[in-house]
């Protein structure tokens, strides 16, 4: 019963995680809904491969690489855009910025 009780209380972690991750690749392929839907998928298998963990340091640890994917998403990533003439354009924004990525 201890073991239950210490995983559902670790619910919300790994479901702010899931969120976290969610937003952080709608995000970053905003203008590509196919890259998009593939990392959504991604995280979702993910999430599901390790749905039966039950060890709390686990889940934690489980989550806390969640997180880091988020920000290395959100931080990292940046979409290349064809331009007119057949060339990719990357238009960093400020969250790119090492500044803002420390």
């Amino acid at each position: 019963m201890e073991l239950l009780t210490s995983t559902i209380i670790m619910l919300p972690v790994v479901a702010s995680a899931y969120r976290q991750l969610l937003r952080a690749a709608k995000t970053a392929f905003e203008a590509d809904t196919t890259n998009y839907a593939h990392a959504r998928v991604e995280a979702r298998s993910h999430f599901l491969k390790n749905s039966a963990v039950a060890d709390p340091a686990k889940i934690e640890a489980l989550a806390k690489e969640a997180v880091d994917a988020a920000d290395f998403l959100l931080y990292n990533v940046v979409q290349g855009v064809k331009n007119d003439r057949g060339n990719y354009v990357m238009k960093p924004k400020a969250r790119h910025t090492k500044a803002s990525n420390e």
